[in-house]
């Protein structure tokens, strides 16, 4: 049905002529879906690929419930149960990987262009591609976020609005209304902070370095004069050259650099 309506070519094409875009980030975006080129000498033409000789005409059969055909793969056999916390945060992590291994991109034979090495062969064969400077800042530039939006954004009865998305989420969040009738925006669940520095840099802020006791917050101080004042301060402090010294009363500052 895709490629009666023309939305889906068979591959047989040197090149296609890329449809009408918006300039800027939308010609990159729409170029890096359909496997194009926006700008350059190449502009239009086909993402060269370097691939294996591989038949597609039959589906490969990956898993029980894995199987991959023409360039589209059905992957079914991934399952994180309700109290498998670590399990739903190993693939969230996943999902949220970065776009770009830096050790798989290297530089061609020419000296101009550069080469990307796929973990895996795709479906279709394709091993690495091959891009020039300008190519591969346009395919970076793709994979930026816009600004002060959403690294992860849910369509259809999965958006924010969407009418039937309390019918399909796990836990709806009933909505409350103010006293004028308008209805309130929900606080949205986030990590706190000693979370975040554990996870990212194994660090444990609920815990004093220097005896081990218990830490809470106390303030949040956010100016960067206050902050320079008081790094500062205790970069004069005797403390800062001697041996660590930790106050009876476990009252920390944790300041937001």
């Amino acid at each position: 049905m895709l490629q009666k309506q023309g939305l889906l070519d068979d591959g047989t094409g040197a090149s296609d002529v890329l449809d009408v875009e918006p300039e800027g980030i939308g010609l990159c975006d729409g170029a890096s879906i359909k496997s194009l080129i926006a700008y350059g000498e190449r502009a239009g033409q086909r993402v060269r690929r370097i691939r294996l000789n591989i038949n597609e005409t039959e589906p490969r059969i990956r898993g029980e419930l894995v199987a991959e055909m023409h360039s589209f793969n059905l992957k079914a056999d991934k399952l994180v149960k309700a109290h498998r916390r670590w399990k739903l945060a190993r693939l969230v992590r996943y999902v949220a990987r970065p776009p770009v291994a830096l050790e798989r991109l290297v530089m061609a034979d020419d000296g101009k262009s550069v080469r990307y090495l796929m973990k895996n062969p795709w479906s279709d064969g394709t091993t690495e591609i091959l891009l020039s400077g300008v190519e591969l800042v346009e395919k970076l530039s793709a994979a930026v976020p816009p600004p002060r939006g959403h690294l992860v954004r849910y369509l259809g009865v999965l958006a924010p609005n969407a009418a039937w998305r309390r019918s399909v989420v796990l836990v709806a969040k009933p909505k409350t209304r103010d006293p004028n009738g308008k209805v309130r925006a929900s606080a949205t669940q986030r990590a706190s902070w000693p979370q975040l520095a554990s996870r990212a840099f194994g660090l444990d802020l609920n815990k004093c370095e220097m005896c081990g006791g218990p830490v809470r917050r106390i303030a949040v101080i956010r100016a960067p004069k206050v902050i320079a004042k008081i790094l500062a301060h205790i970069a004069r402090s005797p403390r800062a050259h001697g041996p660590p010294v930790c106050p009876q009363e476990h009252y920390h500052h944790l300041s937001a650099i």
